[in-house]
C-alpha cells in the first residue's frame, strides 16, 4: 500500500519485482501515463486501487488475466475509451468491486 504518497510519473517499476503481491495500492497519488500492461503480470493480485490519480488512455484488456481480481477501482482518473468486456467477465463472484466513476468510458 503506498496510496497518499504523492508520488509523482509511471507506476515504479520495482514494483514488477513483487511477482507474489495480492493488494496493489496506489490511489491518491500524482501517477500518470497509460495504465501499462504489466499490471497483469501480477497473477495473484486481488486487489487493484488506482483511483484517484491521473491514469489516461484505456484500460488494458491485458487486465482480463488476473484471474484473482476481486477489487477494481480505476475511479478519478482520466481513462477514455470503452470497459473491456474480457476484464468485467474475469471479475467473478458474487463479492467482485468494480469502480470505473469519474472517468470519460
Amino acid at each position: 500500500s503506498l496510496h497518499n504518497n504523492e508520488l509523482e510519473g509511471e507506476i515504479p517499476r520495482e514494483l514488477s519485482q513483487m511477482k507474489r503481491l495480492t493488494i496493489l495500492e496506489l490511489q491518491n497519488n500524482q501517477l500518470e501515463g497509460p495504465i501499462p500492461d504489466s499490471i497483469s503480470e501480477f497473477e495473484f493480485l486481488s486487489t487493484l486501487n488506482l483511483s484517484g490519480n491521473k491514469f489516461n488512455g484505456s484500460i488494458p484488456r491485458s487486465l482480463a488475466k488476473l484471474i484473482h481480481l476481486i477489487l477494481l477501482d480505476l475511479s478519478n482518473n482520466h481513462l477514455t475509451g470503452s470497459i473491456p468486456g474480457p476484464v468485467v467477465a474475469s471479475m467473478k463472484g458474487l463479492q467482485s468491486y468494480l469502480n470505473l466513476s469519474h472517468n470519460s468510458i
